[in-house]
């Protein structure tokens, strides 16, 4: 392993740790009772064990078993741990959220195949369903720094001609998705425009949004890649043979813009069923929280996961999560739950994409001279 490659791990590990260090130290892993008594507010630490409409029955850390009259209790209510909440999660509407997840996979299938179709890569339906679910087991089941969207391409471009196109289209799926996310966010945004709530991430929303439109102008557009040199940025790349032909796969997108349109119609289509399963992870955990409000902090909290730091964005997508639903009123420990819960949904769903890397002809992954070999 060269000095490079441990520096990188050792980031990743020290980036994770911190990471890890913020998450542990936000989250409530004990029940609380905040007693209103004459001496003031009094924190009780535990586990409730009975809740009755005029009463709350917690057994303390020590030991000592405590009735609490409800009018006595701030808020009138405890504040769960992050292992109650999650014990007291309703099943039936956990089982709707994994169902919907079901509807973002299909439907990021067909985005994927339709736009290797147009770039005519012979892609067949059952094989783009077969990779998507292999590159959705690399996301979020093997640590390491490829990537199931790189192994997925990889694996769909071996024994094609069009290397280049596959890759390119593997990768403009991605990059619409993403746009996606963040436009839906904006969307929502503008609709509650004066929601004091979202007011900070308003800014940073429709600044990311104009960076896309213009970064997207410049890129496609031939005069202004000549002014800003984007052909003259490759020539000094490394790879430079590799990167001449995949940016002009990506750049070939330019005309068949009805295909992106259809892509971005479905990355939508394909982002509200994921907003639509933490909305029900949510109500299974009694989340009072807007419906709204998850399609602004879900995106949000998504876009920053896909940071490839981690795989599936673990740490990163609890970090987020805690911190963005504590603008909506709940405590950092709700949003890290809402997030385990997703995470493992997803999970899950991977693991039948590892079940066909394990029953196909695919060989480990391979090193970074193989995939530029493999483009």
């Amino acid at each position: 392993m060269t000095a490079r490659r441990i520096a990188f791990l050792v980031a990743r590990v020290v980036i994770f740790g911190v990471l890890i260090v913020f998450v542990g130290r936000q989250i409530h892993w004990q029940d609380t009772v905040t007693e209103l008594s004459s001496d003031g507010k009094i924190v009780h630490r535990g586990r409730v064990v009975e809740r009755h409409r005029d009463t709350v029955v917690m057994v303390r850390t020590d030991g000592k078993r405590i009735v609490f009259r409800r009018e006595r209790v701030e808020d009138r209510r405890p504040t769960y741990g992050l292992r109650s909440i999650i014990e007291r999660m309703d099943r039936g509407r956990f089982g709707i959220a994994f169902a919907c997840m079901a509807g973002t996979i299909g439907i990021t299938i067909i985005r994927w195949h339709r736009l290797a179709h147009v770039r005519e890569i012979r892609l067949r339906f059952r094989e783009a369903f077969r990779l998507s679910f292999i590159g959705l087991f690399f996301n979020n089941a093997v640590p390491g720094a490829t990537g199931g969207d790189v192994m997925k391409a990889y694996y769909a471009a071996r024994d094609r001609d069009k290397k280049p196109e596959v890759f390119a289209s593997v990768f403009v799926d991605r990059i619409i998705g993403l746009v996606a996310l963040v436009t839906l966010a904006g969307g929502v945004i503008l609709f509650q425009a004066g929601n004091p709530e979202f007011s900070r991430l308003a800014t940073h929303i429709f600044l990311l949004l104009g960076v896309i439109v213009v970064g997207a102008a410049v890129y496609f557009s031939r005069r202004l890649r000549r002014i800003f040199g984007i052909s003259k940025l490759v020539d000094h790349l490394p790879f430079q043979e590799l990167f001449r032909k995949l940016d002009r796969a990506f750049f070939l997108y330019r005309f068949h813009k009805g295909s992106i349109a259809i892509a971005f119609v479905l990355s939508l289509a394909a982002h509200s069923f994921t907003i639509l399963s933490h909305v029900m992870i949510g109500r299974a955990l009694g989340l009072q929280v807007p419906t709204y409000s998850y399609f602004v902090y879900v995106p949000i909290g998504q876009v920053l996961s896909a940071i490839p730091i981690f795989p599936g964005g673990w740490g990163v997508r609890e970090a987020a999560y805690g911190s963005l639903f504590t603008r909506g009123g709940l405590p950092f420990s709700y949003g890290v739950a809402l997030s385990i819960l997703h995470g493992l949904i997803v999970l899950v769903w991977s693991l039948f994409g590892g079940l066909l890397f394990l029953l196909g002809n695919e060989r480990l992954p391979p090193d970074r001279e193989e995939l530029a070999a493999a483009a």
